[in-house]
């Protein structure tokens, strides 16, 4: 996936990119609303979990809540989505 940079970025989106590892689930809630829920691991051991809803038949994720303020809300789109592929 590739991270969808916003029009001016802001302090946070200027910093190097950030290599992180883990596991993510899936499921709905509610009436149905698809959910992502990622649990991920950063280089230094410190964990982050970050959760949002799938869309577009999961070419598109928005991820909303995220335990550390520097993974604020966002938006990934499938690489291939990108290429019009």
């Amino acid at each position: 996936m590739g991270l969808v940079a916003h029009l001016v970025p802001c302090d946070v989106c200027a910093l190097p990119a950030r290599t992180l590892r883990g596991t993510y689930r899936t499921g709905t809630i509610g009436d149905g609303v698809c959910v992502v829920l990622l649990d991920l691991t950063e280089a230094d051991g410190s964990k982050v979990s970050i959760s949002g809803v799938v869309a577009f038949q999961g070419s598109v994720l928005l991820f909303q809540i995220a335990s550390v303020a520097s993974f604020g809300p966002g938006l990934a789109l499938r690489s291939d989505t990108l290429a019009g592929q």
